[in-house]
Parts: structure tokens; C-alpha cells; sequence
């Protein structure tokens, strides 16, 4: 999923001219970009950190890797 998932943000920057494909190809992993989702296990993890579903819920992504101390620096 995530090699199709890859290859679509690809295919899309380089239609809209976002990124030279060279680039696009040499960008670095989504664990070192911005924070997209909440999986099922950092809400997990969130939950027993003290969160309740209601604040996991209203948290974005970023606040999320925060928290549990996953966040990329630049975030």
C-alpha cells in the first residue's frame, strides 16, 4: 500500500509540476515528512498516556507525534 500510496503523490506532483520527478524519486521516507495520520496503535498509546478518545480525536497528526515524541523537527 504504501509503494502505491508513494507512487500516486509522485504521479501527481509531477502532472501539477509540484516537483521534477529526479526530485519527487529522491525525497526522502514519509517517516521523515509531516505527520499525515494517527495510527491505531499511537492512538493506542495516546490512551494510555491519559487522552481521552474525545482529545485523540480533536488532535492533529503533528500534536499526536508530539506527544509520543515521534514528531519531526521541523513540526
Amino acid at each position: 500500500m504504501d509503494d502505491y500510496l508513494d507512487q500516486l503523490r509522485r504521479s501527481l506532483e509531477q502532472d501539477l509540476g509540484l516537483v521534477p520527478s529526479d526530485k519527487a524519486r529522491a525525497r526522502p521516507a514519509a517517516k521523515d515528512g509531516v505527520s499525515l495520520i494517527i495510527t491505531k496503535e499511537q492512538r493506542a498509546q495516546l490512551r494510555e498516556r491519559g487522552f481521552t478518545e474525545e482529545e485523540i480525536r480533536n488532535m492533529t497528526p503533528a500534536q499526536a507525534h508530539r506527544h509520543l515524541g515521534i514528531a519531526h523537527p521541523d513540526e
